[in-house]
């Protein structure tokens, strides 16, 4: 069994936009699909969506699933994590090139037709992970069709364990 990381997580998309241009890049194209913005190499910041934070009940928010921190305004950065400070029920995650857990998926869209993740690659960038103490999370997509049977690699940071302790005592 394995668990949906989806299902664990509230997107936030405080920041839609991303200067680092992969090829790859499934938020691109979903920007493009759906006109989010004028033009994703132009990071664009929400701060109305900052209210979000406020609920009461622990959530996981990733707030970087349409961009990567790195390319955030100063003054963006300052004003999430003041708002952060404010709201020490929830687990904050981010999108980066520098992370904290490494959250390994499938290609998605018209190029995954084209492309076929490596059991190899998994491994490999598995290892890496480990070796630099990094957390590492098969996505569901990938368990299955690409790995077979083996055993997930589905490990959470510790303060993220915390609050879907927490979210278990709260009534919905």
């Amino acid at each position: 069994m394995y668990v949906c990381i989806k299902d664990q997580i509230q997107n936030m998309n405080l920041v839609i936009g991303c200067t680092v241009g992969c090829p790859y890049c499934y938020a691109r194209n979903n920007v493009k699909r759906y006109h989010m913005i004028d033009d994703f190499s132009k990071p664009e910041f929400f701060p109305n969506k900052l209210r979000l934070m406020e609920k009461r009940r622990p959530q996981n928010f990733l707030l970087t699933g349409m961009s990567d921190l790195a390319g955030w305004e100063p003054a963006w950065r300052e004003q999430v994590f003041a708002k952060m400070a404010e709201n020490p029920q929830h687990q904050f995650l981010f999108l980066s090139k520098r992370p904290d857990l490494l959250d390994i998926d499938t290609m998605t869209g018209p190029q995954s037709r084209k492309v076929r993740t490596a059991p190899e690659w998994v491994y490999s960038l598995t290892e890496q992970a480990h070796a630099l103490h990094i957390p590492v999370f098969w996505k569901e997509d990938l368990v299955a069709p690409i790995m077979g049977g083996d055993t997930p690699v589905q490990e959470l940071p510790d303060a993220y364990n915390k609050v879907l302790e927490e979210q278990k005592k709260w009534h919905k």
